[in-house]
């Protein structure tokens, strides 16, 4: 998604999760967790294009409710560009290779017994051939023998668009076995999607039918309309309106239409003439702050059984605020529920920062996060972390190499060169300038 720079105070941890315990948990969940941890270290690789400095030393602490407790010191060390090449910890260490493109390919991981490191697994990360910064398939194995590969197998047609998007599991014994959720897609005669019908073991849960696009390339692996910084707002596939239908609407199927003024939007989803959601989304600034308002109903069964009942409506108001450097300042929500059978309620709950730069470079030295809580009068102190030992990397890597006569160049947040930015939060380098920008097309 476009929100940023993934938190640079919260280091790596390494992925040493067991076979054993990996077929314990849905199949996507872990999937997903997986690659979150692959773009967590493209992303931070991605922080050098926008300043120069890397923290060698990251020291985090949690608040024991009278001072500061320590949680583990994370020690850094990077390639001559600027990536990460290692992070250790206490008795723990990971190593990172990258591809041309720059982006994470293997990790391995180690624990340090009986005065030298042992090799524990090795993840390998592959990506699509298409987008190419989305992780498609992740294996794991042990140095002990066992391992596991899970990933996405997505079908095109010859148009190369994305026709159906289903995760698989391969077990030790080489045995495929496919995730019960599917995505299937169809497209009209101008070539674009039409139709996106999510399916549960051959019935389908939520469909998108004569769906309209402010822009789309076809590359299109979810669509999701409740959540205001979703995919299908941003990017390359912006949806503009679909007939919806997602088994939690009741009676007739709902019509959703989104207007767009650059970044911002507004989304509304109608059922004749109830409004069922409504999204009002309003970019800040170009590092991926906004401000969002959302309304939604929820239905419950009659009591009868026949039919539903309108249960209770949802106002929300949010505020995300990060920095240049993809810290987390802000995000703060406040929640009206209006119940037709119970006193309403509201509810304000977030996370809000302080962050001490350095006086000369702008780079963070120290992050102390608070926490509030709908159940708490005020915000509660949760982590600190303490940056040092900065290595100035603007002599090397993608700050060293430039024409002073090009053109601008634009990567996307995992770093990977991207020749044709559609709308999103890209880093543009040109010149000696780099800088964070958000795309309008």
């Amino acid at each position: 998604m476009k929100k940023s720079l993934l938190l640079l105070g919260v280091a790596a941890s390494a992925m040493s999760l067991s076979a054993a315990n990996a077929s314990e948990q849905p199949q996507k969940d872990s999937f997903n967790k997986a690659v979150a941890k692959v773009a967590k270290i493209n992303a931070e690789n991605a922080a050098r294009m926008a300043s120069n400095w890397q923290a060698g030393c990251i020291e985090n602490y949690f608040w024991g409710g009278a001072d500061w407790e320590s949680a583990g010191k994370t020690l850094r060390t990077f390639n001559a560009d600027g990536t990460i090449a290692s992070l250790s910890e206490d008795h723990h260490k990971t190593e990172f290779l990258y591809d041309d493109l720059n982006r994470l390919i293997t990790q391995k991981d180690y624990s340090y017994y009986e005065g030298d490191w042992q090799l524990e697994a090795t993840f390998y990360y592959e990506y699509d051939t298409v987008v190419t910064d989305m992780v498609i398939k992740t294996t794991y194995e042990s140095s002990w023998g066992d391992g596991y590969s899970q990933g996405k197998e997505i079908t095109r047609n010859e148009a190369g668009n994305v026709t159906k998007v289903q995760d698989y599991y391969i077990y030790e014994d080489g045995e495929k076995s496919y995730d019960g959720e599917v995505l299937n897609i169809e497209y009209g005669a101008d070539g674009k999607a039409c139709s996106v019908f999510e399916e549960y073991y051959g019935e389908i849960e939520e469909s998108y039918t004569d769906i309209t696009w402010e822009n789309t390339d076809g590359q299109i692996f979810e669509i999701e309309i409740d959540d205001p910084d979703s995919d299908s707002y941003f990017g390359a596939n912006r949806i503009k309106s679909a007939v919806v239908n997602n088994g939690d609407v009741p009676g007739d199927e709902a019509q959703l239409t989104v207007t767009y003024d650059g970044v911002n939007y507004h989304s509304l989803l109608m059922m004749g003439e109830v409004r069922l959601a409504e999204i009002n989304y309003t970019s800040v600034d170009e590092y991926g702050s906004y401000d969002a308002t959302l309304f939604e109903c929820d239905y419950d069964r009659a009591d009868d059984g026949e039919g539903y009942v309108l249960d209770f409506t949802r106002d929300r108001e949010t505020t995300y605020r990060v920095d240049a450097y993809g810290l987390l300042l802000e995000d703060m929500s406040t929640t009206e529920y209006h119940y037709t059978r119970h006193e309403d309620e509201t509810e304000v709950e977030g996370q809000k920062a302080d962050v001490v730069y350095d006086e000369t470079y702008g780079y963070p030295l120290e992050y102390i996060l608070s926490y509030k809580s709908y159940s708490y009068d005020d915000f509660e102190l949760s982590s600190r972390t303490v940056f040092s030992d900065y290595t100035d990397f603007g002599t090397s890597g993608i700050n060293s190499v430039v024409n002073e006569d090009a053109e601008a160049e634009y990567f996307n947040i995992q770093g990977v060169k991207v020749d044709n930015p559609t709308n999103g939060l890209y880093i543009s380098r040109q010149r000696s300038t780099v800088t964070k920008v958000i795309i309008n097309n």
